[in-house]
């Protein structure tokens, strides 16, 4: 049997619809499963065959001793940290036990945004102009050079946390203060210094004290994801975003594949492929963020893991055939000799966004949601009745209710179309509350 490590393997829903799915197929293979997380849910028992307990993600360093330990006394075969919670713990202790994995300077980089900065405006990949910065009077004077809009980001953020776009000079105080004072309190600059604490690493500058200062790059938003085994990188395809309404930085719907000229498309597979190298990302898998303006296209962050949204595996799975994870494990096994994407119609993902705090007080029914299945499109509510509804500043808003994923046999736009409507009508409400954030 082959012992596969789960390193914070995503929510509990999204366990048991992958391991559920496809846990009985890996035993036949021989594949022992090690759930190592911070919590297990029934269902989790059922699925993992041991259970390694972890604190939460932010601390890395007593996570990867408790790592360190449980590998000590088994055989680890391989450490699956495919998800943004595990990067840190699972990217060291694959390479301290030589097993495949990202390594400790590629998720370095993909971990400290100011690092992955530096190294791709080193290699000359395109990026938009960028500083470090620690007051209100950085900020200005980058815009002073530069010019308005200007975007504030931590040295480490995910999801589109501590990210702030500023309009004009006279916001810049409020909006450098609302950054600052975020910086202590979050778990993914803490992640980052316990980070390079554990890997001897470098950061190059202080997260709890500087951010990042940016131009902002006004281009279409579009993404690449993929999975790079031995240098080479297998890009499943360009994806365009569609983003909600400034300022916030959510995605509404993807479509798959962009439906822009060929050109483009080949252009920004080659910078996606320059950034990887430039990050030192291999044997993982990846998620880019670019904006195309153009003929000019820019990296906005690279991740050394697959992409992270509500469904986003079912819209790799209907427009590949394959589903991205399983490959990922056979990649951490060391039985993923090559991989070929060849993408089947034309895709959206759309989701329906609430920006109200409350309550869930109502979901689509299963009599809705077959409706929608008898037309040929998926859909499903990301909460349950009952559920807070957070929504920034608070820690866990992320704005996604509900989603829907629809087909078109040649155009991604009529793909859109179908989503958007299936997605914006389905019945999902939130009884507003004050005080819940």
């Amino acid at each position: 049997m082959k012992n596969l490590l789960c390193v914070y393997p995503g929510s509990a829903s999204e366990r048991a619809a992958f391991f559920g799915r496809h846990g009985a197929r890996l035993r036949e293979r021989g594949v022992r499963l090690v759930l190592a997380n911070d919590w297990q849910s029934e269902r989790d028992r059922a699925l993992f065959d041991e259970f390694v307990e972890l604190p939460p993600p932010e601390q890395v360093l007593a996570a990867a001793r408790a790592l360190e330990r449980w590998a000590a006394s088994g055989r680890v075969d391989g450490v699956l940290a495919a998800g943004e919670a595990a990067l840190a713990p699972g990217a060291w202790l694959a390479s301290r036990l030589g097993l495949p994995g990202v390594g400790v300077d590629g998720a370095l980089a993909c971990l400290a945004k100011n690092v992955s900065r530096a190294r791709l405006a080193e290699r000359r990949v395109p990026v938009p102009e960028f500083r470090l910065a620690a007051s209100a009077s950085d900020v200005r004077a980058f815009a002073a050079e530069h010019g308005y809009p200007v975007v504030l980001k931590a040295c480490a953020s995910s999801l589109g946390r501590l990210v702030t776009k500023v309009e004009r000079a006279d916001l810049v105080d409020a909006a450098v203060a609302r950054v600052r004072a975020g910086l202590g309190a979050s778990h993914d600059v803490r992640r980052l210094i316990e980070y390079a604490e554990l890997a001897a690493l470098e950061v190059d500058c202080d997260p709890l004290e500087t951010f990042l200062v940016e131009r902002y790059f006004d281009g279409a938003p579009l993404e690449t994801d993929g999975i790079v085994l031995g240098g080479k990188a297998c890009v499943f395809g360009v994806i365009e975003q569609t983003l909600t309404p400034p300022p916030r930085f959510y995605v509404e719907s993807y479509c798959l594949p962009a439906e822009r000229p060929p050109e483009l498309l080949r252009v920004v597979e080659a910078v996606s492929r320059a950034a990887l190298t430039a990050s030192a990302v291999d044997s993982a898998g990846f998620s880019i963020e670019l904006r195309a303006k153009g003929e000019d296209v820019r990296v906005i962050e690279v991740n050394a893991r697959l992409g992270e949204d509500d469904a986003f595996a079912d819209l790799f799975e209907a427009a590949l055939g394959f589903v991205p994870l399983a490959k990922c494990i056979e990649l951490a096994l060391g039985e993923l000799s090559g991989l070929e994407a060849r993408l089947r119609e034309h895709w959206c993902l759309a989701y329906q966004c609430g920006f109200v705090g409350g309550a869930v007080a109502a979901v689509p029914s299963e009599h809705a949601l077959a409706a929608l299945g008898s037309q040929g499109i998926r859909a499903a509510a990301t909460v349950r009745v009952g559920d807070p509804w957070h929504v920034a500043p608070h820690p866990e808003a992320f704005p996604h209710l509900a989603w829907a994923l629809a087909s078109d046999p040649s155009s991604s736009t009529r793909a859109f179309e179908r989503a958007r409507r299936a997605a914006d009508a389905l019945d999902v409400r939130v009884e507003p509350h004050a005080t819940l954030d």
